[in-house]
């Protein structure tokens, strides 16, 4: 034998075309010279080596998964010939860091040392972003995150503001794709599944969708028989307390009631605008919105007489 090969049948000799067998006490062959020449001829075969393919993390020595370390192992190559192995651009996590060559080449040798190609890998970033669909109906616990793969994703949670409810996390801002696929969702928090994003500089976008609850809201005038025409006008003006800019007004005319649709679920102030039924001073009433509800106001005129008796006479006068 000899680097890299072995003789192929070490009992048998080829000699001026003829085959012959070695002498087995000695395992030698005598050679008797002839004038005209003499040609001895031993075949070799070649000898085999695994090659194996490893994934090292960037400037070290560290595999990118120990649990896989060599990658791959090409098993009984011939001692001499060229082996290749093309690698993936990412793996677990990782991307490779040297994108043009992304195959190598190894011509097999004795020393098992030589039979290794080596990829070298980089930790791949992600970017998770979090948006309210339409910006309203709550809030976010966080709106973006870089993370490296091997981090993981903190997440974000989901509040609802007073009168609306979360509704689900999304990948459109349509909300028709549920997020289930590249996410863990319990409740109202969600966290990105590093494994289903896509790497930076890609920016995988999460929504989160809340729906206004709304109901209704009945008012009733009670007790009215003090009006001798059944006329009298109320006007009820009914405040957010969630946001007080946010303010409605209904009319009722004598005993009677309205009906106020689809109002937010949140608390209210109802109080009468006492300039348009001033012998009447009702007490204002809150009321928080869950459901259907009914407020009757039935307090009696606190004014007896439609005038004050004062009978002064006033006369226009123009500057």
């Amino acid at each position: 034998t000899f680097d890299g090969f072995t003789a192929q049948d070490r009992d048998r000799v080829i000699l001026d075309g003829a085959e012959h067998e070695i002498a087995a006490e000695n395992g030698r062959f005598h050679i008797t010279v002839t004038a005209t020449g003499t040609g001895l001829y031993i075949y070799y075969t070649r000898l085999q080596y695994d090659v194996t393919v490893r994934y090292l993390k960037y400037n070290t020595a560290e595999p990118v998964n120990p649990d896989r370390d060599p990658i791959a192992t090409m098993a009984d190559q011939d001692f001499g010939t060229v082996v290749s192995y093309t690698a993936p651009r990412t793996f677990g996590g990782y991307a490779l860091v040297d994108t043009q060559n992304m195959t190598q080449s190894t011509v097999v040798r004795s020393n098992p040392a030589q039979n290794v190609l080596t990829f070298y890998y980089t930790e791949l970033q992600y970017t998770a972003e979090y948006k309210i669909i339409g910006d309203t109906g709550g809030t976010l616990s966080s709106t973006i995150e870089v993370r490296n793969s091997s981090d993981g994703f903190i997440g974000s949670t989901a509040s609802a503001d007073p009168g609306y409810a979360f509704s689900g996390w999304y990948l459109d801002e349509a909300g028709t794709i549920p997020a289930e696929a590249k996410a863990t969702i319990t409740g109202a928090e969600l966290v990105p599944k590093v494994n289903a994003l896509e790497p930076m500089p890609t920016t995988n976008v999460f929504y989160a969708k809340f729906e206004l609850q709304t109901t209704d809201l009945t008012i009733t005038r009670a007790n009215t028989a003090d009006e001798s025409n059944g006329d009298q006008v109320f006007v009820y003006k009914i405040t957010d307390n969630t946001d007080p800019a946010r303010v409605y007004y209904a009319t009722i005319t004598g005993s009677g009631s309205v009906v106020i649709r689809d109002l937010p679920c949140v608390e209210y102030t109802v109080e009468q605008v006492n300039s348009w039924s001033w012998r009447y001073r009702d007490a204002a009433q809150t009321v928080a919105l869950t459901e259907a509800r009914t407020l009757t106001f039935s307090d009696p005129a606190v004014a007896d007489a439609w005038l004050n008796g004062n009978s002064g006479v006033v006369a226009n006068k123009q500057n």
